[in-house]
């Protein structure tokens, strides 16, 4: 009589936590509307040309991938949100639950929880400001005067 034994070993291997900040692939993270996607590209190359990386899924989301897996891909691999807030955002679902899926990664990690930028478009209705980016200092975007937009958010940015 024998007995042959097979032991199977797994093995987990468990990634240190980053800080927020470090060794993450982008910059920022670009939440907009698809109707404000012109405005968003603006954004994303000024502040690309400034020197930081953006992430905007229409030009780095990997094609076949779930769409959803890409945002959260991507919160995960940026030290930032700047989330971009117009009339036409703040009456879509799919926009409110990426913002949403955003700020609850970043509100229940203390390391990123003051790392979200709520950017108002010209001639947002403030009294229909959405009251989870309350806590947040805002900015506010003026294409007819950018520059110290720009200025500020690149300052911002930097401060990683």
């Amino acid at each position: 009589l024998s007995w042959n034994i097979v032991l199977h070993i797994n093995l987990i291997l468990i990634q240190p936590q980053v800080m927020a900040g470090e060794n993450n692939e982008f910059n920022f993270y670009l939440l907009h509307e698809d109707e404000d996607l012109d405005t968003a590209a603006h954004i994303l190359t000024t502040l690309e040309g400034r020197g930081h990386r953006g992430f905007l899924m229409e030009r780095d989301g990997m094609p076949g991938r779930p769409i959803i897996g890409g945002h959260e891909l991507a919160l995960d691999n940026s030290t930032y949100v700047i989330v971009v807030i117009s009339n036409t955002a703040i009456t879509s679902g799919w926009w409110k639950f990426k913002m949403e899926m955003a700020l609850h990664q970043r509100i229940t990690n203390p390391m990123l929880s003051e790392t979200v930028i709520p950017l108002y478009m010209p001639y947002f209705d403030m009294a229909t400001k959405p009251k989870s980016l309350g806590m947040f200092v805002e900015c506010f975007y003026d294409s007819d005067n950018a520059a110290p937009i720009w200025d500020k958010l690149s300052n911002c940015l930097s401060n990683q």
